[in-house]
């Protein structure tokens, strides 16, 4: 696996604790779904049945190389895959040390030489009804990421959030850093292109002071099922390298799952906000900046429930 570059040039702005953070769960987008857990991976071999002395005198030349050629195949293969999967922890060591997460709070903290170094962050939709975002900040929230819009999983109409200027105008009034994200079925460079003008022009006249995150959610029976690595990789650089001027960059959303879909130099590129629930440790090994730790977060000024994220260190 290539070596990530120790930073990224998309930053948080000075303020309240910076933070990155970019896209939402399944409430955001009611046909939306997401599974977490290890990339299946294949690796087959079949051992040969001697049919026999004749066999073993004529063909040992061709069929047991040829066999061993398919074994080493298959192998190199599942190797591969294991070296690009966040669940197998093969890619690297992690940048965190997990001992030093603090979980006892009303929200996570991450510490380093007993100071805690994080900042906690909501990211929210319409889904989430009418917000008092005072109320959010005084609970300890430090940031927020608002849903700009979606495109629709199966006709792909491009749609904006019906509440994400209140969002966005209340949070920052709040004294929030805050960024955008958006929800997106693109299956072309040129969709992913379509998509971050309608976030610009969504936009235009906002001033951010967080990251615009891109969020490509892949599930049975939406348009952007079966996407290849390449595909999907190249609608996210479109994305990305159109919103570059927005807030403090761009922004790459997923769990593990989600992430498989690009290749390792997008990864490289971009920094992440990785998602992963109902765990004391993410089981992922990429230097991600931030973590989704939960889409069930109860937070005092919002009346459903909401994702919590940990951005990983906030100075």
């Amino acid at each position: 696996m290539p070596t990530r570059r120790p930073s990224h040039s998309t930053r948080f702005r000075a303020g309240a604790p910076a933070s990155r953070a970019s896209t939402g769960r399944a409430r955001r987008n009611a046909s939306q779904g997401r599974t977490l857990g290890p990339t299946p991976q294949t690796a087959a071999g079949r051992k040969r049945r001697s049919s026999g002395p004749a066999v073993s005198q004529q063909r040992p030349s061709l069929v047991r190389p040829l066999v061993l050629g398919v074994l080493a195949l298959l192998l190199g293969l599942g190797i591969s895959a294991a070296l690009r999967g966040c669940d197998l922890g093969l890619a690297q060591k992690s940048p965190y040390d997990w001992s030093n997460l603090d979980t006892s709070g009303t929200y996570f903290a991450y510490k380093e030489d007993g100071k805690v170094v994080s900042a906690v962050g909501v990211d929210v939709s319409d889904h989430q009804g009418k917000i008092d975002w005072n109320t959010v900040a005084q609970s300890g929230v430090s940031f927020a990421l608002v849903r700009v819009g979606n495109r629709g999983t199966t006709e792909g109409g491009l749609f904006e959030d019906s509440r994400y200027r209140q969002n966005i105008q209340g949070a920052q009034e709040a004294g929030l850093t805050v960024g955008a994200y958006f929800f997106s079925q693109a299956t072309t460079p040129q969709e992913a292109e379509e998509e971050a003008q309608f976030v610009k022009e969504l936009l235009s006249g906002i001033e951010l002071s967080g990251p615009v995150a891109f969020d490509l959610e892949v599930t049975p029976g939406s348009r952007a099922e079966g996407l290849t690595q390449a595909q999907a990789t190249a609608c996210a650089r479109a994305f990305c390298q159109e919103v570059a001027s927005l807030g403090t960059g761009p922004l790459i959303y997923g769990n593990s799952n989600d992430l498989e879909l690009f290749d390792q130099e997008l990864l490289d590129d971009y920094p992440l906000w990785y998602a992963q629930y109902q765990t004391r440790q993410p089981s992922c090994t990429l230097p991600f900046i931030m973590w989704q730790y939960t889409d069930s977060g109860q937070v005092p000024g919002i009346s459903t429930p909401a994702d919590l994220n940990l951005l990983m260190k906030a100075s």
